[in-house]
């Protein structure tokens, strides 16, 4: 009985919601503002919940589609210099949920989507060793702090996958440190 209940409550909380609502200003859909650090993040845990649990063939292609116009909506607010807006902070809510999406979408296209090679997503990535300072430091604005836990191999993927020399070294060195995961409600 549990795993219905868990299952009934994820398709009225989650799935079903998604494939309604375009409301959600994170998904960029139907706002002209521009769209922020939330969409990929958002996206990415929508995303890997309709590929694992949504049975129904047309509704889990229906939520995959919708999310890929949310993303492309993400992606074209995003300045060319890969900037995050809210500084490194909050990289890994945005280009770091960004790479999982994307890394989701190879794995279960078998490789058919892959936009690794595109400057922007190189870009995303290249911002964190270009705000590196030292250590665990790195050139921090708004509301976030100078220090930095990262996720290392998050860090040294992402880099793999767009040939981003910089952002796998950084994620090498932070290999073994301390890491912490701040987990933001949607």
């Amino acid at each position: 009985m549990l795993l219905r209940r868990i299952e009934g409550e994820i398709q009225r909380r989650i799935l079903t919601p998604y494939l309604v609502h375009d409301d959600y200003g994170w998904q960029g859909l139907s706002h002209a503002e521009r769209v922020n650090n939330w969409n990929p993040w958002c996206n990415s845990n929508c995303l890997a919940t309709f590929l694992l649990l949504e049975k129904d063939q047309t509704r889990r292609l229906q939520g995959v589609a919708k999310i890929l116009r949310s993303l492309e909506r993400f992606l074209a607010s995003y300045g060319p210099d890969g900037g995050c807006d809210e500084g490194p902070g909050y990289w890994f809510v945005a280009g770091g949920s960004l790479f999982d999406c994307l890394e989701l979408l190879w794995g279960v296209t078998a490789e058919k989507i892959d936009l690794f090679h595109k400057p922007l997503l190189r870009e995303i990535g290249s911002y964190l060793p270009r705000v590196h300072i030292a250590g665990d430091y790195f050139v921090n604005f708004a509301d976030a702090k100078p220090r930095l836990a990262v996720d290392a191999a998050l860090l040294w993927a992402y880099g793999a996958k767009t040939g981003d020399a910089a952002l796998r070294a950084l994620g090498a060195s932070s290999h073994g440190k301390q890491r912490v995961l701040t987990v933001l409600a949607c």
